[in-house]
Formats: C-alpha cells, structure tokens, sequence
C-alpha cells in the first residue's frame, strides 16, 4: 500500500466527437508554505521541478493563476541553486526551463510542501520517518518560483504549476526531485518502495482519479506488476525498452532490431 495517495480532478480540454477523442488534465492540490496555500498541480513524468506561479511574475499566464508570494510564508527562504541563502544585493540564481511549445523563468526559492487529509490526499502514518520533524506529507522542497511564463501554453492552463515527477538526471539538484526528497522521508519496505509511484487516470465521472507516492494502489490493479528496466537513468526522462509494437493485434516489424525506446509520459491524457 502507498504511503501518500493524492486524488486527482479530470477536467476535459478538447472533445473531438468525430474520432470520440476526450483529451484531459489531471491535476491535484499541494499546500505551499506557512500559512499553507492552496495550489493545484499537474505531476509530469517529462520535467524535474516543481514549477509555481510567483508573485514578482506580472504576466496574463501568471495573473489568472493562484501566485506564491515568498514574503507571505513564515517557513519560506529565497536560496540559490546550492541551498546558500540569497544575499541582498548581489545577482540571484535563476534558470528558465522549457515546457513543450513555451518556457518560464523562474527564481529558487525553499519552502514547506504538504499533501495530506486537507488537499484529500490519504496519509499512512505508519510509513513516514519524521526525518524532517514535519507532519506526515510534508516536506521541506527547494522549487522554481516563476518570473515570468510564456503565454503559451501557460495561459491556457487549468492548474496552477507543475510537479515534476522525473528521474535526478532533469533536477537541478536532488533537493528538487519530489521522488528523491520523498524517499528519505519514506520506510523503503523493500527495493524501490521509497521511489515508486502509481498513476490511475480514469476516463469517466463514476470513477476517482489517483497518484499514489511510496507503493502503489493495488485496487486498480488487473494483473501482477511487470517491471522493465529504465535506459539511461542519467538522462532524467523514464525511458523503456520497447519489445515490439502491435495495433489493431497486427504485430509491427520495425522494433525487430531491439533498438526502439520510448518515455513514459503520463501528464495529460
């Protein structure tokens, strides 16, 4: 079972009745900061940040979005990409990070992030360690505060961040990999317990959407787990070996040569 299991809210973006194509978003609830602020993200397997709109960000694709303001968090710390405290009057770290057909550029800030029964999200106590002396899902996370997001897509978007759900390889560092910051605070029951994850999106209303941290949630589940290695973990992306390719049940020949890869990519459905 999951040591954090968040419930995710499906919100339909395109509908093409002609091919019966449904293209959605999934999107969950974290609390930054103290007091916690409510702000929903998106989790993408492709990126290795969290992303969040910031109040010094005056832009249309920041405006129609709940922003962070870093001055209205007690446990809050403007850092550089090391961890080292920003220094009043000397130039600030900053990176710009790029999401599909648009981009942000962000500032590095420190703070406090919660996922638990007041974002409905499921908390199995016994799994945490309290490493961090905070409450069961939290933890203390160093993430991209936005100056300034295209806008496109951004402006479009029906959340207001985006929780990277990446291998190390595309964090600036481990402090900003959710799975790396999550697995010291997890009791690794055994292998890759402290570092899994489990997604379930589901396509209708009589159905509840879900991503579970620290396992997995084995009510979904119509088969035993089957487990492929990842190429290149350096890369940050969850790319696979693909065996073979079949569609409409006709066997394709050309991953004949052992040579197809692909990424897992489970932002948007």
């Amino acid at each position: 079972e999951p040591a954090l299991m968040i419930k995710l809210s499906r919100q339909i973006v395109e509908i093409n009745h002609k091919t019966n194509y449904v293209k959605s978003d999934y999107h969950g609830t974290i609390l930054v900061g103290t007091p916690g602020l409510p702000m929903t993200v998106v989790f993408d397997t492709g990126s290795g940040h969290l992303l969040l709109p910031s109040m010094y960000c005056k832009t249309e694709a920041c405006k129609v979005h709940t922003r962070y303001r870093r001055s209205g968090s007690s446990t809050g710390r403007d850092i550089n990409f090391n961890g080292s405290a920003v220094v009043r009057g000397k130039p600030r770290d900053s990176i710009t990070v790029e999401f599909g057909t648009g981009e942000a550029t962000g500032v590095v800030v420190e703070d406090i992030i919660c996922m638990d029964a007041r974002t409905n999200a499921f908390v199995d106590h016994s799994l945490w360690n309290g490493k961090d002396g905070l409450q069961p899902g939290c933890m203390r996370m160093h993430f991209l505060a936005a100056t300034d997001l295209s806008e496109d897509p951004f402006i479009k978007f029906g959340f207001d961040g985006v929780f990277g759900l990446s291998l190390l390889g595309l964090s600036q560092t481990p402090q900003h990999n959710l799975l790396s910051v999550m697995s010291h605070l997890i009791e690794d029951r055994h292998q890759c317990a402290s570092q899994s994850f489990g997604v379930f999106l589901a396509n209708s209303e009589q159905e509840e959407s879900d991503i579970a941290f620290g396992g997995w949630n084995e009510g979904h589940l119509l088969e035993e787990l089957s487990w492929a290695p990842v190429h290149d973990p350096s890369l940050g992306h969850w790319i696979i070996p693909i065996k073979s390719i079949r569609v409409d049940d006709e066997r394709m020949d050309f991953c004949d040569d052992g040579r197809c890869k692909a990424a897992v990519e489970d932002r948007k459905s």
